[in-house]
């Protein structure tokens, strides 16, 4: 699976919101717990996992896996993509 790291504007020392919105957002897109429809390969080692938030997500990260995502801010991620070099 390809990916881009995003350059988001603004300060991480009081947090970001922005920032904030499109982790939890593209995590709830693509977790499998909150309706996300690619499913890890047979092989992937999370399905091994004590945590069922892993093993039923589809992805490492636990936190956003089981909330609903507001897919507006995709047009906002496909902004900040087209910035990048």
């Amino acid at each position: 699976m390809p990916f881009v790291w995003l350059s988001i504007p603004g300060t991480t020392e009081c947090g970001n919101l922005e920032r904030n919105s499109i982790e939890r957002n593209s995590i709830a897109l693509l977790s499998c717990l909150a309706g996300g429809l690619d499913w890890p390969s047979q092989d992937w080692l999370g399905r091994y996992a004590e945590r069922a938030a892993i093993s039923g997500s589809g992805l490492w990260n636990v936190d956003h896996v089981t909330g609903s995502n507001d897919t507006s801010f995709l047009w906002r991620l496909a902004q900040l993509a087209d910035r990048q070099e």
